[in-house]
């Protein structure tokens, strides 16, 4: 069993890894890039898709969408066949941010993975697998 300190040390070092990042971009705290990316990876999405996939309120995704909206990255379309469903798309200026973020994130990434070296990186990868895994579970 795991000592109170060795809990404690886990979640400071969670903050770090997980918080620090977060702290750079100011767009992370107000939830707009992981909406901005999920969209860029699938084409397009619905704001009830959304408050689901980040478990937000239905209210938190339509302010979002609002000042994605007003900074022009985002444009909402009704269906051709039911007009009270929405659908979001980026606008160009949109999906250049996106792909930004999306490509500093993956550099990020590398760069972690390198710093490791290649034993501690495998290793790295096979504890975030299993602790992604668990995660999954708890959903």
């Amino acid at each position: 069993m795991l000592t109170d300190n060795a809990v404690s040390e886990l979640v400071e070092n969670m903050k770090i890894i997980f918080l620090g990042p977060i702290k750079k971009a100011e767009e992370l705290l107000k939830g707009e890039v992981p909406i901005l990316c999920h969209i860029c990876e699938n084409g397009k999405a619905t704001p009830t898709e959304l408050a689901r996939k980040y478990s937000l309120s239905t209210a938190r995704i339509a302010t979002i969408l609002n000042r994605l909206e007003d900074k022009e990255l985002i444009v909402r379309v009704h269906d051709n066949k039911d007009r009270r469903k929405v659908f979001i798309y980026l606008t160009d200026k949109g999906k250049d941010f996106a792909t930004v973020k999306i490509n500093a994130l993956h550099q990020h990434m590398n760069d972690l993975l390198n710093m490791l070296g290649e034993e501690d990186a495998k290793e790295y990868l096979r504890l975030t697998r299993k602790v992604a895994a668990y995660m999954k579970q708890q959903l």
